[in-house]
């Protein structure tokens, strides 16, 4: 069973607290005709808004983050589905300090994940062929920038055409709707997690790398992801996570 999200955990309060929750309910009578038209109308068209504003609830995420909270936490509790799609895989490489993820996926159901942390370049190339032999990997979409070329070029030499290299700094395919392939990634990994199912084990990770990346729009009004820089400034981990499986899905 997947656990409950970290919005919904109620607050604990050390005993013989007593609690009372005020909001604008409970001061109509102040409140003028134009004030109360304006809740009112989040109630019924805006509902998250009408609890954050209104009822001083938490808002359940930040409004220029590109991935809902509802869409990860949905393909979390979601069954995965019979499919005769092949077996795909995406591989973010982060070595030393960083993580390296793969991502193994059929269809709209991620079937295997694995982690490394503190890794070793070679290491990594063994399992990872490993796994793709395991699965009937047909195609590994591997991040082949920087520190990940050597690793690229090693399963490349290994196992061919198979291996697929992802500049993600490169020009998108779709370039009226996205500015680079990093865009146009997390753009086709948002389509996809309307139907997909993801493993509950790592509920948390799927959380935190897929819903805390703000967007923006380019000059010419194409989606453009934060950049890394900016994420990590904010005090996030890197988005091994989500970069593993959206490589899979290019």
């Amino acid at each position: 069973m997947p656990t409950t999200p970290i919005e919904s955990v109620p607050r604990r309060y050390p005993d013989q607290t007593l609690v009372e929750s005020i909001n604008y309910t409970e001061v109509l009578k102040y409140l003028d005709a134009n004030t109360i038209a304006e809740a009112e109308a989040d109630k019924a068209d805006n509902e998250e808004r009408y609890n954050w504003i209104w009822l001083g609830q938490y808002r359940a995420q930040s409004q220029d983050t590109y991935i809902p909270l509802k869409l990860v936490t949905d393909a979390v509790a979601r069954r995965p589905v019979m499919t005769t799609d092949p077996v795909v895989a995406g591989l973010d490489i982060g070595l030393f300090h960083d993580r390296c993820v793969l991502v193994v996926r059929q269809g709209p159901n991620v079937i295997y994940t694995r982690e490394w942390k503190y890794a070793v370049a070679m290491d990594v190339v063994d399992e990872v062929e490993g796994y793709v032999n395991r699965y009937g990997v047909t195609k590994l979409a591997v991040d082949a920038n920087g520190q990940g070329a050597a690793v690229y070029q090693e399963l490349y030499g290994r196992m061919g055409e198979t291996v697929v290299g992802i500049m993600a700094g490169a020009a998108s395919r779709q370039r009226s709707k996205y500015s680079k392939l990093r865009d146009e990634a997390w753009g086709t990994m948002k389509e996809w997690l309307a139907t997909a199912s993801l493993p509950s084990d790592r509920e948390r990770d799927w959380i935190t790398d897929l819903t805390n990346l703000r967007y923006f729009y380019d000059e010419k009004g194409r989606y453009k992801m934060e950049s890394k820089k900016s994420y990590l400034g904010r005090g996030f981990h890197s988005t091994d996570w989500a970069d593993a499986l959206s490589y899979s899905l290019l």
